[in-house]
């Protein structure tokens, strides 16, 4: 969504900067595609499209690093609701100041349409809309705060906490088990076994687990500075033959994948590997066409990769080859 944000805002500086892109194609075309051509182009550089333009993509500029890092797999569930908790409140202070951030953009909007020659104006609003923003305005820039850049940031908010709300964290009580929050007097180890019993069937030996808890406390009681402490420091001090509940659970804890992204580009890259022209394929081929399209970035000497594929096999046309005996 921001590259094509961006790709739009490009396409608008187009006119101005290559005139002849949009002379060219005038003999070219038929007149139904210079029609929808030229229909497109007003949109484009129309101070409406502008604004929102703008308008969305300074307000998913806070959203663009989360939505980057949970698509790696080098994030612990524990960065992850931090980085979480933490975009939220972005956008929390971003709607809080939406007037004072809103004035930044409206300014950048009017010097973008002045540049490709829009007219800075509001859209004609009937007496009864139903379908499209219809707040009251006493001048353009009113309007633009009330109907798209208040809406947009009022949404942004309540879908991303819709999308990551408590409810959907289910490793959330692994990391009452990191020193910050186990050591903490209020801490309610009770509450934590009931949950931490959710991988009960993982467990060398379950019942043994608030014992555990409570032997896990005063073990981080007795240092100092542990509210740094990662999940992966915590699985390196938890001695199997003293916490060995504690050491699975800190186990699934580092182990947990954050999303499904690499799931879903898996059959994305299957999806593209196997098609109807590739039906017959076997197995062995089709997973080794994967492996070499999901780790790309790897390099592959092709001078070794032959050298094993003739010396696998021997044909008739390898026969006089030097790698044979």
């Amino acid at each position: 969504m921001y590259t094509l944000i961006c790709e739009c805002l490009e396409a608008i500086l187009a006119p101005h900067d290559y005139p002849e892109m949009y002379t060219s194609w005038q003999g070219v075309w038929d007149a139904e595609s210079r029609t929808q051509a030229q229909g497109l182009l007003s949109s484009l550089v129309s101070f409406q499209t502008i604004t929102a333009l703008l308008i969305a993509k300074n307000c998913l500029e806070s959203v663009r690093p989360i939505a980057t890092k949970l698509q790696k797999r080098d994030l612990d569930i524990f960065q992850a609701y931090q980085m979480i908790d933490d975009t939220k409140e972005s956008i929390s202070v971003l709607r809080k100041d939406i007037e004072e951030e809103y004035e930044v953009w409206f300014e950048d909007s009017c010097n973008l349409a002045q540049l490709v020659g829009s007219t800075v104006s509001a859209p004609r609003v009937p007496r009864s809309a139903k379908h499209r923003p219809n707040a009251p305005s006493a001048s353009t820039k009113e309007y633009y705060l009330r109907n798209v850049a208040i809406p947009f940031s009022d949404h942004l908010l309540s879908d991303f906490s819709n999308r990551f709300d408590a409810e959907s964290r289910k490793g959330a009580h692994l990391l009452g088990l990191l020193p910050g929050a186990v050591t903490k007097a209020e801490a309610d180890l009770a509450e934590l076994v009931n949950g931490l019993l959710f991988w009960e069937s993982d467990l060398p030996q379950p019942t043994t687990l608030r014992t555990e808890l409570k032997q896990w406390q005063r073990f981080w009681q007795k240092k100092d500075n542990v509210t740094a402490v990662s999940l992966k420091q915590c699985l390196q001090q938890a001695d199997c033959d003293v916490f060995p509940n504690i050491a699975v659970l800190l186990k699934i804890a580092c182990t947990l994948p954050v999303g499904s992204c690499e799931a879903e580009r898996s059959f994305s890259c299957f999806r593209r590997i196997k098609s109807f022209l590739r039906n017959n394929m076997g197995e062995d081929r089709v997973s080794g066409l994967a492996l070499m399209n999901l780790n790309h970035e790897m390099e592959i000497n092709l001078d070794i990769i032959s050298g094993m594929f003739a010396q696998k096999n021997k044909r008739r046309m390898f026969t006089k080859c030097i790698l044979y005996d």
